[in-house]
C-alpha cells in the first residue's frame, strides 16, 4: 500500500500542490472581503463636519488647484488723467489757450482716424498733438491754472498735468519735460513757465526732441488746435 502512495505522489504529487494552492487563495479572498467594511459604514461612522474626499470619477480633484486672477485690462496710459464723465457736464468756459512751445506740429490730434507710430511700428490713434523743439525749450502753460500731476511715464516720460476748472473738467497734459520749474499744488497763469524740454518720449523718440500736448475737456480727448488763440 506504501509503495501506491508513494508512487502516486511521485507521479500526481503536483495535482495536490496546485489544489492545495487554490483553496488557500479562495479562503484568503473570503477573509478580506469579509474584513472590508461596506462604504455607507464609513460614511456614517465618519464626523458630520467631515467631508470624505470625492471619488476620481467626480470630477472634483483632491487637493484644490490654484487659479490666478485675471488682470483687469487698463487702456489709459500711467498720465492719463482722464476723470469718469459726469452725469451732467459742468460748464467749461475755457474756448481758447496760448501755444505751450513754438514749433511745427510733427504730428496732429487723430481720435477717429489711425497715423503710423515708427517708433512702435504700428497704426494707431494720436489723442494729443505733437510739436517739434529743441531740448531747453521753455514749456509754457496754456492757460491759468493748478499743477495737478507730475509723472514719470513710462511711454511719454516726464509729464505735468495742469487742471483749468471744477472738478478737474478742463485738464492739459505736457509730455518730454526735462527741468521742472513747478510742484505739485502750484498756481500757473497763461504763458508762465512749467519746464523745459528735453526728456525723453519712448513710445515717440524717432521723432526727436518734441512736446507731446493733450487736451481733456469733461473726461474725453479734444483737438488742441481747436484752442489755439488767434
Amino acid at each position: 500500500m506504501m509503495n501506491k502512495v508513494k508512487k502516486f505522489l511521485q507521479e500526481k504529487g503536483y495535482l495536490v500542490i496546485v489544489l492545495i494552492c487554490i483553496v488557500a487563495v479562495v479562503a484568503a479572498g473570503i477573509s478580506l472581503v469579509q474584513m472590508q467594511p461596506d462604504e455607507d459604514d464609513v460614511i456614517l461612522k465618519s464626523s458630520p463636519s467631515v467631508k470624505p474626499y470625492a471619488t476620481a470619477n467626480s470630477g472634483i480633484s483632491k487637493t484644490p488647484t490654484p487659479t490666478t486672477p485675471t488682470p483687469t485690462p487698463d487702456n489709459q496710459d500711467v498720465s492719463r488723467p482722464v476723470s469718469p464723465a459726469p452725469t451732467q457736464k459742468p460748464n467749461v468756459n475755457i474756448t481758447s489757450l496760448s501755444k505751450p512751445i513754438d514749433g511745427e506740429v510733427q504730428v496732429s490730434f487723430a481720435l477717429r482716424k489711425l497715423v503710423f507710430n515708427s517708433t512702435l511700428k504700428e497704426w494707431r490713434t494720436h489723442t494729443g498733438m505733437d510739436i517739434a523743439g529743441k531740448s531747453g525749450d521753455t514749456v509754457r502753460a496754456t492757460h491759468d491754472g493748478k499743477v495737478a500731476s507730475i509723472k514719470i511715464d513710462p511711454r511719454y516720460g516726464l509729464t505735468v498735468i495742469l487742471v483749468h476748472a471744477e472738478d478737474s473738467a478742463f485738464q492739459t497734459v505736457y509730455c518730454g519735460l526735462d527741468q521742472l520749474k513747478v510742484a505739485v499744488g502750484d498756481s500757473v497763469d497763461a504763458g508762465d513757465s512749467i519746464g523745459t524740454l528735453g526728456g525723453e518720449i519712448f513710445c515717440e523718440k524717432d521723432q526727436g526732441t518734441h512736446l507731446h500736448f493733450e487736451v481733456i475737456k469733461n473726461g474725453e480727448y479734444a483737438d488742441p488746435s481747436g484752442f489755439w488763440s488767434k
